[in-house]
Formats: C-alpha cells, sequence, structure tokens
C-alpha cells in the first residue's frame, strides 16, 4: 500500500504470503514487439523473483520489448549489495530502462546521467529519467540524449504515472520495434519524450 504525505514523499507497505503457487499461472501469449513492463519490489524478492523473472526471460526470446522499472526505494538501500546482481541481470535483460527521481541515487549514489554513463548504458542502450520534481522526461542511450521540461509536478505519483503511460504511448504511435532499441535516433527519442511530458502535464 502507499502512503502520500502532504510533502509529496511515500511510504510503502507491504504484506502478504508467497506460497509456491504464487506464479504458477498460464504465461499470456507474448508476441515479438509487444511491450513488457517489469520491475520494483517483485522483480528482487528472492521469493518471487525466480518465477517472474523466467517469464521476462520467456518475453525477450520472443523478441518482446523489455522495459524495467527499478523503482528502488530509499529505505532498502542498506540492503543494495544483496540485491545488485539482481538488478545488474534486470538491466541486462531490459530493452529500455526507466527510472524515476530518487532510483539512482538510491541504487548507485550517483544521479540519472552518471549512473546510466558509468553502469547502465554497459547493459542497457536506451534509458528514461521521468524526473517529477523537475518537470522532466531524459532519454539517454550511447550516442544521443533527449530532454524535455514543463511545469514541477504538483502530485508526484500521478505525474510519474502518466508520464510512463505517456512514454509507452510514444512506442506504441512511433511504431518502435524491438529491431529498432539499438538505434533509436534523435527524432524518436523526441517524440517518446514529448508524448511523456503531454501526457503527465495533462494529469
Amino acid at each position: 500500500m502507499l502512503f502520500m504525505h502532504d510533502d509529496g514523499t511515500l511510504d510503502t507497505v507491504r504484506y502478504g504470503r508467497y506460497p509456491d503457487s504464487s506464479f504458477d499461472v498460464v504465461w499470456p501469449r507474448i508476441d515479438p514487439d509487444d511491450i513488457v513492463i517489469f520491475g520494483g519490489y517483485y522483480s528482487l524478492d528472492p521469493r518471487v523473483r525466480t518465477r517472474l523473472f523466467d517469464i521476462v526471460k520467456y518475453a525477450a526470446e520472443r523478441k518482446a520489448v523489455i522495459v524495467y522499472m527499478p523503482g528502488f526505494e530509499r529505505d532498502r538501500a542498506p540492503r543494495i549489495t544483496r540485491v545488485m546482481p539482481s538488478i545488474l541481470e534486470n538491466f541486462e535483460v531490459a530493452s529500455l530502462v526507466v527510472t524515476f527521481d530518487g532510483d539512482m541515487p538510491a541504487i548507485f549514489n550517483e544521479d540519472d546521467v552518471a549512473a546510466y554513463r558509468n553502469h547502465i548504458s554497459f547493459y542497457c542502450n536506451n534509458c528514461i529519467n521521468i524526473d517529477s520534481k523537475a518537470g522532466a522526461i531524459r532519454f539517454y542511450n550511447r550516442q544521443l540524449t533527449q530532454s524535455v521540461e514543463s511545469a514541477p509536478a504538483a502530485n508526484s505519483l500521478e505525474w510519474r504515472a502518466a508520464a510512463l503511460a505517456g512514454v509507452i504511448e510514444g512506442l506504441i504511435d512511433g511504431n518502435v520495434m524491438m529491431a529498432d532499441m539499438d538505434a533509436i535516433d534523435s527524432e524518436t527519442m523526441l517524440r517518446i519524450v514529448e508524448s511523456g511530458v503531454k501526457r503527465a502535464s495533462n494529469s
């Protein structure tokens, strides 16, 4: 459960049990160029990760576009060394990494630009940072950078969710295929970022 404070910060409370059959489900049909989004706590929790990552690897084998959102919470930063191998493996399978403000300082103690260059780029060519505090979305790959800014978010959770929806919409509207992910041009990057900012600004 998410609890938002007046200053826009979030507290998360999770509870539940994880029986062996938790992910014993029929996998969905995944076709080439489908978009699969995963991340957050369940992509790191060893009780869930094995089954979840099996689905992600299957999607990658099917040539889907894999979007990884670390969503790493600051209260878990002291445990970062334990989960770092899983984070790096998630980067490696991803076609696109989407981070939010606060993710990269919590994981690498670096801002998003430095974290992309020093860590993510070795595993995944494409990274989008959704910065609700600055009202900005930035798209990096090894060759190019695109950034679009709007007014800072009044409600960071809502702004982030809308920005992510806009980014995914930009991928779909731009007909970005898996084969394009290693060579996204500046114009396509800009359209994706603009789509995210437009959706967030209208939220």
